[in-house]
């Protein structure tokens, strides 16, 4: 299963660099005056390998992304606050939904493809970046950090694992990547203690037998703070300096 796991992170985390890479340079260096007109600066044809899905049509996005996105079927052209123009690849996603704004810098949606699920997060600030993340992400309380724990059983998510996140004025960069969490059922990010610890929590699988409603399992506790270097640990208190 780790294996498993550990591949498709990999390919998922390729992929993405790939695509950004494939698109960053032009991008980057040119401005548009409207959506559609950036849309345009985006390459027609798809990058990643086995890119194509059945979907002939583009993605439909939300009239609230209108004035910052355009979609084509195998692109979505994003302006940035220096009016740049960021090329994000769709074409490797059958679906996609739950198109949000965080922040009113970041853009989010959930997608679906062959085999494969995640979650694209998109940040407008500078030239823009954006990054398959797997689950939406939980911003801190100030948003200067954003986490993810995500373990799926079949392990075809965009991420397995668990992360957390610097944000800073013009991108983002890791603080922590662990990939081989506990094997429990269901964990989940509870809440923030301020911007510096997480509470999470997740059910032994011997200690479930209706898989219908986990609600009424007792859950084990986790915290990770960024002064342990945001490992997880067993328990409810946050780790202090």
């Amino acid at each position: 299963m780790v294996g498993k796991q550990t591949g498709r992170i990999a390919r998922a985390i390729m992929g993405a660099a790939l695509a950004a890479l494939a698109c960053a340079a032009p991008a980057s260096a040119q401005s548009s005056d409207s959506p559609t007109d950036a849309q345009k600066q985006c390459p027609t044809e798809p990058i990643l390998e086995g890119g194509y899905t059945v979907r002939k049509a583009p993605l439909k996005l939300p009239s609230e992304w209108s004035k910052s996105a355009s979609a084509s079927r195998n692109w979505i052209a994003v302006k940035t606050r220096m009016d740049a123009v960021l090329c994000i690849e769709t074409s490797w996603f059958d679906v996609a939904d739950n198109f949000e704004r965080f922040d009113d810098r970041f853009l989010g949606f959930d997608w679906q493809g062959y085999e494969a699920w995640g979650y694209m997060l998109i940040d407008t600030a500078g030239t823009g970046q954006s990054m398959e993340v797997g689950i939406k992400p939980n911003f801190s309380p100030s948003n200067s950090r954003f986490a993810l724990m995500q373990h799926s059983e079949t392990a075809w998510g965009g991420f397995e694992g668990f992360a957390v996140w610097r944000i800073y004025s013009a991108g983002w960069t890791p603080e922590r990547v662990e990939t081989n969490t506990p094997f429990l059922a269901d964990w989940r990010i509870d809440r923030w203690e301020g911007d510096d610890c997480l509470h999470l929590s997740a059910i032994p699988h011997e200690r479930v037998t209706d898989w219908d409603d986990l609600s009424k399992y007792k859950r084990d506790r986790f915290v990770a703070g960024a002064a342990g270097g945001w490992a997880l640990t067993p328990g409810d208190t946050c780790p202090s300096y």
